[in-house]
């Protein structure tokens, strides 16, 4: 029988694929991958009919960590946002809080220890 922890995780990232893919994006899970990206979206592929073109893509491809709490430690935060920036991609932490809307934050910056201050502004798909 699975974790509980990774059955809860799991609901929450195919949450949030359902949604985006209600807004034209087209996701994919990386399931038990141990990357700081749980999901990835690409959004108005236009003609493309292959993903592995990744540099014509007509919008930034976009690379979500789901989470159910919002504080990340720092490493998770800045591991993910040079990861997604350096290929490119826009970061972005979807934050799953019982009972309420899902929450998308776009990191703009990496995080220092104890940085009151969290660099990232609100995203919407």
């Amino acid at each position: 029988m699975p974790n509980k922890y990774y059955v809860s995780g799991r609901k929450k990232e195919w949450r949030v694929q359902e949604l985006l893919e209600a807004e034209g994006y087209l996701t994919f899970r990386t399931a038990g991958s141990h990357t700081p990206v749980d999901v990835l979206a690409f959004y108005d592929l236009g003609d493309l009919t292959r993903l592995d073109i990744l540099s014509q893509l007509p919008s930034p491809p976009v690379w979500i960590q789901v989470k159910s709490k919002s504080p990340i430690s720092n490493d998770e935060w800045n591991i993910l946002y040079r990861a997604a920036t350096r290929c490119g991609a826009v970061p972005v932490l979807a934050i799953c809080l019982p009972r309420k809307k899902i929450q998308y934050m776009q990191l703009l910056g990496t995080r220092k220890p104890r940085e009151q201050k969290k660099p990232w502004v609100e995203w919407q798909p």
